[in-house]
């Protein structure tokens, strides 16, 4: 399995604190994040709260360890790092939670917020983020999507409704999408947020999907999960897949528990191709995610 990028971009940092604080303060700090009882707790509770950490809920979890109280800033820091590669490779990358992008982020408001590194830090993350662009860019979209499971960086969409007598084309903020080719598995992902109120109506009741105790609640189109539901066509340049929505959707309440919608179950194409990934239902509406799949990042 390929190191994901913030463990690549954690082991730059690590070399350069190894070399200012010696080899074995290094690994003795390697020793005291992953023996700490109450830093591997915090990471179940995570787990099971699908939670993203912040950079201070990281600090607040590495500074209450022993062997980093008194600690330099460097110190700190590095541990820091350590344990946000261990969230990220345990909990966001099995349940992708959030794009590793955010992941790095974060990283870079560590090194920022103590201060220590941030000039290599920064040069680091572009030198991995420049890699990671160029090897995907080596494959088509589709042998990038047998590859990955993610799409992130998406900010160009476009839908047709001929119904409505709309098209249009839009610029958005970076958005992913969860995706497979596989037969039975999910599509889904904050990018079906985009989906304008004229194709929520094929999925929702003007716009309102009941909950099973017959309260209603505004339907969002982050709320559609879709599955995979056979191959129409497949070659190299060209996926035509059959997709469906199930009869239930959920939301999140405030609590962040889970609340399960009746919705209308559709059936429509999932068309993927070097212009991008579109969906067309049978009543003549088109959702297209494309427009700048040179830019997009998969994971």
């Amino acid at each position: 399995m390929a190191l994901s990028n913030i463990r690549l971009f954690t082991k730059k940092i690590f070399d350069e604190y190894a070399r200012e604080f010696g080899e074995r303060k290094a690994l003795k700090l390697i020793e005291s994040i992953h023996n700490s009882v109450f830093l591997n707790d915090t990471l179940r509770l995570w787990d099971k709260q699908n939670h993203v950490p912040t950079y201070q809920e990281i600090q607040k979890v590495v500074g209450a360890i022993n062997w980093f109280v008194f600690s330099k800033r460097e110190t700190t820091a590095v541990g820091m790092l350590v344990m946000l590669v261990k969230w990220e490779e345990q909990i966001n990358q099995p349940k992708q939670l959030v794009s590793p992008l955010v992941s790095m982020q974060t990283a870079l408001e560590i090194l920022d917020w103590l201060r220590v590194y941030s000039e290599a830090a920064h040069s680091y993350m572009q030198e991995i983020i420049d890699s990671t662009l160029v090897a995907s860019n080596k494959l088509t979209l589709i042998e990038n999507l047998h590859k990955h499971s993610k799409v992130s960086n998406i900010t160009k969409i476009a839908y047709n409704i001929p119904r409505d007598n709309i098209f249009q084309t839009k610029t958005i903020e970076p958005s992913s999408l969860i995706f497979s080719i596989q037969e039975g598995d999910d599509i889904k992902g904050e990018i079906f947020s985009e989906l304008p109120t004229q194709i929520l109506r094929d999925f929702s009741n003007n716009g309102y999907a009941y909950d099973y105790n017959g309260i209603a609640h505004e339907f969002k189109g982050e709320y559609l999960e879709l599955f995979v539901t056979d191959t129409i066509e497949k070659t190299d340049h060209k996926i035509k897949l059959e997709v469906s929505t199930p009869d239930t959707a959920y939301s999140i309440d405030k609590s962040r528990k889970k609340i399960a919608l009746k919705i209308k179950p559709a059936s429509f194409e999932c068309t993927i191709d070097k212009h991008g990934i579109s969906f067309t239902h049978k009543n003549g509406w088109l959702f297209m995610i494309g427009g700048n799949t040179e830019e997009w990042i998969f994971s």
